[in-house]
């Protein structure tokens, strides 16, 4: 019994990567428990054991996905770097992991209330540290000051959401839309010293 409980435990992290995966590429609403465990090559019993129903699968997968994320971004802030290359490598990741998603999986992921109730609480959660990080952005040089950065959230949340509903992803891609969105965005509140770390970082990856 231990043995199997251990190799249950095992398989989680391998059944939400594979799940997410499959999520993202297909949007969430074309993807089956069935097809999870088939790509698996585990039982459908086994998939139920651990994850009673799709939303609950998915909510687990949005949390891992976003741990990860905050693990990569703390390990990159602890290297020495400043304010700005913290926000143009955040914006580096979030751009790579939405690269190859079907725009469905954002569309869809706001129509299950889980996930909906989680995101606002880890968007109130986060409220503090932003306000925090971006004090030492100004501090330090890097950020304007006569901004209401808790507007400018606002503000592009609502263009990310109408543009998922919006015929512009018939034109261009999701990635192509965020890239000069968030470019355009992080040159517009960033001081001329910010700026310059912009375009030091980016053009060091290319």
């Amino acid at each position: 019994m231990k043995e199997l409980n251990s190799y249950r435990q095992e398989l989680r992290p391998r059944i939400l990567e594979t799940a997410m995966t499959l999520f993202r590429k297909h949007g969430i609403r074309q993807v089956k428990m069935d097809d999870i465990a088939a790509t698996l090559g585990i039982s459908k019993r086994t998939l139920y054991e651990l994850y009673a129903n799709k939303e609950k699968l998915l909510l687990e997968g949005v949390i891992h996905e976003y741990d990860e994320q905050v693990s990569h971004i703390r390990w990159f802030a602890l290297s020495g770097r400043n304010e700005m290359e913290i926000v143009a490598e955040f914006v580096r990741c979030k751009l790579n992991a939405i690269q190859d998603t079907n725009p469905q999986f954002f569309i869809e992921l706001h129509k299950y209330e889980s996930i909906k109730k989680h995101l606002l609480q880890r968007r109130d959660s986060q409220r503090q540290q932003s306000i925090e990080f971006i004090n030492n952005g100004i501090a330090h040089g890097y950020f304007l000051k006569d901004i209401n950065y808790d507007l400018l959230v606002e503000l592009s949340d609502v263009l990310i959401d109408n543009v998922l509903e919006h015929d512009t992803l018939r034109k261009y891609s999701l990635n192509e839309i965020l890239r000069n969105f968030t470019i355009v965005l992080m040159r517009g509140f960033s001081t001329q010293k910010g700026i310059n770390v912009i375009d030091e970082y980016y053009n060091g990856l290319r």
